[in-house]
């Protein structure tokens, strides 16, 4: 790759002068035009030794409106680095919405040098450098603008630069893990050309840069980010345009034999719309409980509407069209939760029982892990009310909480929506040994974004590769990681909510919103089916358990986690006994 590139180019200090200014200003203007529309501007400066990467990073930062911009170094990895999974330390560092970071070397340059220096082999540095080229096309399919610089030199500019070093006792200006690569022109040469051509996209393009001469470095760098910046923009306008379309095509009514047409429904709209203003009261309710039925403010009687959940025989379609079924079609299940038993129950004091022997031995287990570093995610998903609290509850019970916690997940912060989807879920990875707990996940991209149209189509449809490829990072670190789906009947929630309403202690657990949502049961339902069937998959499978009695889900869970933590401990015993032979 780097046999065609044109080394040896230079610019005159007067072209410099005249050109650098007007480069500066474009360059300014890049960065705010990012900031007004919100695009995140990562900038990956890498490259051989010696060719003034830093140089370069302080040259972007003049540039630059510095108080919108970080800078990010990777080489001196830290104890709470080597306990996380490789992502981690550049996920936690990612520019937000109108923000610019960068980075020097980014992940190529620590892929680049552990494999030079014979930490990693072939096969597994080419699989990180595809890993990594995923993450780039997960976020800038979310709206990350990604420069990636790498700043090259011919090989005797490069051992003289070198050389030059070593003379001078700067040395030391390298990092660590790349002294024992410093001399491997040839090969960090070859490996770089690997990466960069499998990692070499449309959305990700890397900019080859002489960096033999300092002016033409600069300029070129200016030039690179100006260019990436305006072919990026170009592509967001065209996709835009694109889901505009889509947009429009999904909100037009269908015409069929049991559609209406727009002017019927704007005329069922409008009659709708009038009967409401004018509502009747019913035969057991006064006009003054008939308005605080509409207006929802009273549960018991403002939540009658999404009290019976669905119709028995209706089902949706996976566009959230309404389904009749009828006769023996009734009896064919559409769905993986519908063929779940939920008759499944346990014996009060056999629970009792169950339940603190496992938390006994839980307790133990999980000393075990933390002392051999195998870390354990946990997330639990599942309708309203199907007992997700409960059970975490009883999981703590046999965790020792200075090396737990639990992540209740709700709305998003302004600082997470600055951010990739994924970025919250990233900063609260478990170090070695420890356990994290996530009350609600990252699926809600793929459930409550998707049923509540929050996320367009495009959004949440990607959002299953890039939990694979999440998931996977974990399970890679010595993770164990448990995927629990607590399911109930529409008819057990009725009861629990009604529960809760009546219980003092328990009727913060009851909202509007919870009410709300019971309306939109097979939707939910449609959206966890085609979760389970893109998601579940041999490192990360899912757990579908029944919760109509808690206590028999409380003991299953529990029991998974510590046969998950038995296996996991097992092997890392196998391991270190065969490397002691």
């Amino acid at each position: 790759m780097f046999d065609t590139v044109i080394l040896g180019r230079s610019c005159p200090g007067k072209e410099y002068d005249q050109y650098e200014p007007m480069l500066r200003m474009k360059v300014y203007e890049a960065q705010q035009i990012c900031r007004e529309k919100k695009f995140p501007l990562l900038i990956i400066v890498s490259g051989l030794e010696s060719t003034g990467r830093g140089q370069v990073m302080n040259k972007i930062t003049e540039w630059m409106d510095e108080k919108f911009l970080t800078n990010h170094v990777f080489w001196r990895e830290t104890d709470e680095q080597r306990e996380r999974p490789l992502e981690w330390r550049f996920w936690r560092c990612l520019p937000g919405k109108g923000e610019t970071a960068l980075f020097f070397d980014g992940w190529y340059g620590t892929l680049l040098h552990r494999y030079c220096t014979g930490e990693i082999g072939q096969s597994e540095y080419y699989s990180l450098v595809n890993e990594f080229k995923g993450l780039e096309d997960s976020l800038a399919l979310s709206g990350m603008i990604i420069v990636k610089l790498w700043l090259h030199l011919d090989k005797k500019t490069y051992e003289k630069r070198l050389q030059q070093r070593i003379d001078t006792l700067n040395i030391h200006h390298l990092a660590p893990l790349r002294k024992k690569g410093a001399e491997l022109y040839d090969t960090l040469v070859d490996a770089a050309a690997e990466a960069i051509t499998l990692s070499d996209r449309t959305n990700a393009p890397w900019n080859i840069i002489d960096a033999k001469d300092e002016n033409f470095r600069n300029l070129a760098v200016g030039k690179a980010i100006i260019d990436t910046v305006n072919r990026a923009l170009g592509m967001e306008i065209a996709v835009q345009a694109g889901l505009d379309v889509l947009k429009n095509e999904e909100n037009t009514p269908c015409i069929g034999p049991d559609k209406t047409t727009p002017a019927e429904e704007s005329a069922q709209a409008k009659a709708s719309a009038e009967s409401e203003a004018s509502p009747a009261p019913r035969k057991d309710e006064s006009s003054e409980d008939a308005t605080k039925s509409a207006a929802g403010s009273e549960a018991g009687a403002g939540n009658e509407a999404c009290a019976s959940g669905p119709t028995p025989g209706s089902h949706v379609d996976w566009l959230g069209q309404p389904v009749e079924r009828k006769g023996f079609l009734a009896k064919i299940p559409l769905n993986t939760l519908e063929v779940i038993d939920l008759s499944k129950t346990i014996d009060r004091d056999v629970y009792k029982k169950e339940l603190k022997a496992l938390q006994r031995e839980l307790q133990e287990l999980t000393f075990d892990a933390y002392t051999k570093h195998i870390s354990s995610t946990l997330l639990f998903e599942g309708m309203d009310a199907a007992g997700k609290g409960g059970t975490i509850r009883r999981l703590l019970g046999g965790v020792d909480t200075r090396i737990a916690r639990v992540i209740p997940i709700s709305s998003p912060t302004d600082e997470e929506l600055a951010h990739h989807y994924l970025w919250r879920f990233w900063r609260h990875i478990p170090g070695a040994g420890f356990v994290t707990i996530y009350d609600r996940s990252w699926y809600g991209r793929v459930l409550v974004e998707r049923v509540e149209k929050l996320t367009p189509r495009p959004d949440w449809s990607r959002a299953y590769a890039e939990i694979n490829h999440f998931e996977q990072q974990l399970v890679r670190n010595n993770n164990i990681l448990l995927k629990f789906w607590l399911h109930i009947s529409p008819d057990e929630e009725l009861r629990r909510f009604r529960e809760r309403e009546q219980t003092p202690w328990k009727r913060h657990k009851i909202t509007a919103e919870d009410w709300r949502n019971r309306g939109k049961w097979d939707q939910y339902i449609v959206a966890a089916d085609e979760m389970f069937l893109r998601t579940s998959t041999a490192y990360a499978p899912w757990r579908i358990i029944s919760s109509e009695d808690k206590k028999y889900a409380r003991i299953e869970v529990l029991k998974a986690w510590r046969d998950a933590l038995k296996k996991a401990i097992g092997k890392k015993d196998d391991k270190k006994n065969g490397e002691e032979k």
